[in-house]
């Protein structure tokens, strides 16, 4: 077992098959059926062990709306450049 960057405990093990698993454990995490869970300080949510950013609580829905958008389109231009093997695009 280690310390992570996300205030848990985390460790490795390899099954009598050979599959190799993660187990993690944090005691301040809160988990609902649907929710992820958050690390201790609200900013990051975890899945599948990856911390991904939570949407600014200060954002109005106006600016969230606006900048999710910019955002879907960004991933969707990137996508479509990885499709096509554009580096030019990239």
């Amino acid at each position: 077992m280690q310390d992570s960057l996300w205030g848990a405990r985390t460790g490795y093990f390899a099954d009598s098959d050979g599959h190799f698993w993660e187990v993690a454990w944090n005691p301040h995490f809160t988990l609902t059926e649907d929710t992820y869970p958050r690390t201790p300080d609200g900013r990051y949510f975890v899945v599948w062990g990856r911390l991904w950013r939570c949407t600014n609580p200060a954002l109005d829905d106006g600016d969230q709306a606006g900048l999710t958008a910019a955002l879907m389109y960004a991933r969707r231009a990137v996508g479509a450049a990885l499709k096509q093997a554009d580096q030019a695009a990239l």
